[in-house]
């Protein structure tokens, strides 16, 4: 639920129609910033680029992230 609210957020603030939308999610070069990592769209799959988080005091801190 997460990427879906990150995902519709960039589509309503760039203005998409809906052809716009289907190339969006056709070019797996565009990356969406999700919750724990940037996520795109490959083959009609979700791929991730997932980050390793520490959360301390309510803090958040990127460990590392996959490449």
């Amino acid at each position: 639920p997460y990427d879906l609210v990150g995902l519709l957020d960039y589509l309503i603030n760039n203005d998409y129609t809906t052809l716009e939308l289907y190339k969006t999610l056709q070019n797996n070069n565009i990356r969406f910033l999700g919750v724990d990592g940037n996520f795109y769209f490959s083959n009609n799959k979700i791929e991730r680029d997932l980050q390793v988080l520490q959360i301390k005091d309510g803090q958040v801190k990127v460990i590392s992230k996959q490449k």
